[in-house]
C-alpha cells in the first residue's frame, strides 16, 4: 500500500549510490542521474534514448547487468533493448565506469535489429539550471576550433552550443568541469522551452534531415567522458542535512488564483462530488470550448452548469478552426440562449501552435462584445516552445498563457518532480514577450493533455492520464509547481481536471483501469487535500522560501495579514528531517499529510486533524506534505 501512496505505481527500480573520488552519483536503471562535486551538481543525468520520426521515446529494457561498486569508483556493464511495442528495435550494450580521479565514462554500443525510422538513438546529458544559467562555457569542435558561449538566462530556441567535441564550463566554486563526447556531432538545446528544468547535450544536431532510415545490422558506437580538470582549493563534502530552508533573493508575490479545468469525456459532477470540490473552493473552471469537436455545445453546456454548482468563474478556452467566422456565429447563438456571464476567455487556434495575430484581430471585439467585463486571453494550449516567435498586441490581449506538464522528454519520477523548477523560468520568459501583461499559466498537469481530442475509455490506457495522480507524489508536486510559479509572478493558474484520471477527486465512478490506477470511488487524492489546506488562503502573500536541494523538497511560506502558513513537500522515498529555523513562528499547529494519516483523509475527503507544534525541528515521512499555521 505505501508503495502505491507514494507514486501511484508498484514497480521501482533499485537506486544505487556511487562515487567516482570527489565526485558522487546515483545510478538507476542503467543511467546515472545527480553527478555532484559536494552540493554543485555537475551534471544531472547520462542517459541514451531512442527516439521516433514524432519524437515519441521508446521504452527501454535492462537485461544482464553486472555492478562493481568500490569507495572511490565503479564499473556498470549491461545490455538492454529500446522496444516498440513488443518489438526490440535496437540492442544495446553500456559499459560506465568512474574512478578516483574524477573521471567517469559512458560508453555505449548499438545493434539496430530491425528496420526503423528514427529520429534520434544515443547519449544524451542533461545539465541541471542552477548550476548554469546564466554562466559562460567554451566549446571546442571537431574541427579544432574554439568557441565561446553561455548558458542563456531566458529561454531560447537557438542552440546555445553547436558541433561540440568538448563543452568545459565553471561550477559556483570555480571548479571546472570537462564533457568530451565522441561518436557523433553533438549540440546544446534550452529544455525550459518544453517545461524541463535542464539543458541538454544531445547526439545528431536537430539541422540535420530526419527522420532517418535505420536498418538491420547499422551500429551505433557512441561515448561521453565527465571529468573535473581544476579543482578549486576549496574541500567540500555534500551538506548533510538534505532538507535545508533556505530564503532566496526574489520578491514577495501574491499567491496566484487558482482554478481547475472541467473534466470532458467523464460522467456529469454529482452532489457528492461537488461537496468535495467546493471544499477546495476552486477560483474558476476552465471550460473547452472546441470546435473540432462535433459534441462541443453539449460540453460547453455541461460546464457552465458545473461552474454554477461549485460557485467558480467561468473562464472559456475557446479552439477555433480556420471557419472561426460561422464559429463566432454558433457562439453567439449558444451565449445567447444559455445567459453566459465570463470571467475570462482565452482564444486558441486548432491549425496553429499559438493564437495567430489575424484570428486574434478578427475575434477579439465581438468577444469583449459577447462578454462585457471578461479579460481576454491569447497564447498556446501547448508548452512555451509554440509561443516562440509569435507576437501578440497588448491593445488586444488582457494576459497571455500557455500550459505545463513535466514530461515531454522523460517520465521518471525524478523527472517529474526537478521539472516544476522551470516554471519559475517560463513566467519570466513569458512576461518578457509580452511585458507589463498578466501571465495565466495553465493547463498544469502531469502529462500533457490531449487537448480537443474525445477521450475512447473503452480501448487504451488514454496517454494523458498518469498513474501517479491519486499519489503523495502528485501533491508534493502540485506544491513545488506552485510555489515556483508564485516565485516568478504568475496571475493566475489552471491545474488538474476536477475529477477523474486527471483530476483532483476519483468521483463517484470506479477507475476505467482499476489495475493501473490506484483509486476507489469517492476518493479525495492528495493533491485534492493540498487545494483543501489553500482554500482559506486566497489572497495571501508568498515570501521567498526554498530548499536547499529542490529535488529532495518543496516549501510554500503564504502570509496574510498576522497569519503564516508554511507547506513542506518531501519528495524522497525517505524520512527527512527539516530545520526550521527559517521560519521563526511560534506556537504554531501543524497538519501531517503522510503514510500514516493519508489512507482515512482520502477516504473522508477531509484534512487530518492539526496538533499543536512548538519544535524547532520536523521530520517528513517519505513524499509527506506537512503544514505549519500559526495558532
Amino acid at each position: 500500500m505505501s508503495t502505491l501512496l507514494y507514486t501511484g505505481t508498484s514497480q521501482s527500480h533499485p537506486i544505487r549510490r556511487v562515487q567516482a573520488g570527489p565526485l558522487t552519483a546515483l545510478y538507476e536503471n542503467g543511467f546515472l542521474r545527480y553527478v555532484k562535486l559536494g552540493d554543485d551538481e555537475v551534471v544531472r543525468m547520462i542517459y541514451f534514448a531512442l527516439r521516433d520520426a514524432r519524437w515519441n521515446t521508446l521504452d527501454w529494457q535492462l537485461t544482464d547487468e553486472q555492478v562493481e561498486i568500490g569507495e572511490q569508483s565503479f564499473r556498470i556493464s549491461y545490455t538492454g533493448g529500446s522496444f516498440e511495442g513488443v518489438t526490440e528495435i535496437i540492442r544495446w550494450q553500456a559499459q560506465l565506469t568512474g574512478d578516483a580521479s574524477g573521471r567517469i565514462d559512458f560508453g555505449l554500443e548499438g545493434e539496430v535489429l530491425v528496420p526503423f525510422w528514427r529520429n534520434r538513438a544515443g547519449l544524451c546529458v542533461l545539465h541541471s539550471l542552477a548550476e548554469t544559467v546564466g554562466r559562460p562555457a567554451i566549446v571546442e569542435t571537431p574541427d579544432g576550433r574554439t568557441v565561446e558561449g553561455i548558458f542563456p538566462e531566458s529561454i531560447t530556441l537557438q542552440q546555445p552550443f553547436q558541433d561540440i567535441a568538448v563543452l568545459r564550463w565553471t561550477l559556483p566554486h570555480q571548479d571546472v568541469v570537462q564533457l568530451s563526447v565522441a561518436g557523433d556531432v553533438f549540440e546544446t538545446e534550452d529544455q525550459r522551452n518544453w517545461g524541463d528544468a535542464s539543458f541538454k547535450t544531445y547526439c545528431t544536431p536537430v539541422r540535420l534531415p530526419m527522420p532517418v532510415h535505420i536498418e538491420p545490422g547499422d551500429r551505433i558506437s557512441q561515448r561521453v567522458t565527465l571529468e573535473l580538470v581544476n579543482r578549486s582549493a576549496e574541500e567540500r563534502m555534500a551538506t548533510a542535512q538534505q532538507l535545508r530552508l533556505v530564503r532566496p533573493d526574489g520578491p514577495e508575490n501574491p499567491l496566484p488564483v487558482i482554478g481547475l479545468c472541467q473534466a470532458l469525456d467523464t460522467p456529469k459532477l454529482k452532489t457528492d462530488e461537488v461537496t468535495q470540490l467546493r471544499r477546495m473552493a476552486p477560483h474558476h473552471l476552465r471550460i473547452e470550448l472546441n470546435f473540432g469537436r462535433p459534441d462541443w455545445s453539449e460540453w460547453f453546456t455541461v460546464g457552465l452548469s458545473e461552474a454554477k454548482k461549485l460557485q467558480a468563474e467561468v473562464l472559456l478556452a475557446i479552439s477555433f478552426t480556420d471557419n472561426y467566422p460561422a464559429e463566432l456565429d454558433y457562439l453567439q447563438q449558444a451565449v445567447s440562449w444559455l445567459g453566459v456571464q465570463a470571467w475570462a476567455v482565452e482564444v486558441f487556434s486548432l491549425t496553429h501552435p499559438a493564437t495567430p495575430d489575424g484570428l486574434l484581430t478578427a475575434v477579439a471585439e465581438p468577444l469583449r462584445a459577447l462578454f462585457p467585463g471578461a479579460l481576454l486571453g491569447a497564447g498556446t494550449t501547448g508548452p512555451f516552445v509554440d509561443l516562440q516567435g509569435a507576437t501578440f498586441e497588448t491593445d488586444r490581449t488582457d494576459y497571455l498563457v500557455c500550459s505545463l506538464n513535466p514530461q515531454m522528454h522523460l517520465t521518471g519520477d525524478w523527472t517529474v518532480i526537478e521539472n516544476k523548477d522551470a516554471h519559475a523560468d517560463t513566467v519570466r520568459s513569458m512576461q518578457a514577450l509580452l511585458p507589463s501583461t498578466a501571465i495565466h499559466v495553465g493547463p498544469v498537469s502531469l502529462r500533457q493533455r490531449l487537448s480537443g481530442v474525445p477521450t475512447n475509455f473503452d480501448t487504451d490506457w488514454p496517454a494523458d492520464i498518469d498513474p501517479r495522480q491519486p499519489s503523495l507524489l502528485a501533491a508534493g508536486w502540485f506544491l513545488g509547481s506552485l510555489a515556483s510559479l508564485t516565485s516568478a509572478g504568475a496571475a493566475r493558474v489552471t491545474f488538474f481536471d476536477t475529477k477523474g484520471g486527471r483530476g483532483v477527486i476519483q468521483g463517484l465512478d470506479a477507475p476505467l483501469f482499476p489495475d493501473r490506477f490506484s483509486a476507489e470511488p469517492g476518493d479525495v487524492f492528495p493533491v485534492g487535500l493540498v487545494l483543501q489546506l489553500l482554500a482559506d488562503w486566497k489572497g495571501a502573500v508568498a515570501k521567498p522560501i526554498a530548499f536547499l536541494d529542490p529535488v529532495q523538497g518543496s516549501a510554500l511560506w503564504l502570509t496574510w495579514h498576522d497569519r503564516h502558513l508554511l507547506v513542506l513537500a518531501n519528495h524522497s522515498p525517505e524520512p527527512q528531517t527539516v530545520d526550521l529555523g527559517e521560519w521563526p513562528v511560534t506556537p504554531a499547529e501543524v497538519c501531517v499529510l503522510d503514510e500514516i494519516t493519508a489512507p482515512a483523509a482520502i477516504k473522508t475527503g477531509t484534512l487530518p486533524p492539526v496538533a499543536p507544534f512548538a519544535e524547532t525541528a520536523i521530520t517528513l515521512n517519505p513524499f509527506a506534505i506537512v503544514a505549519l499555521m500559526s495558532a
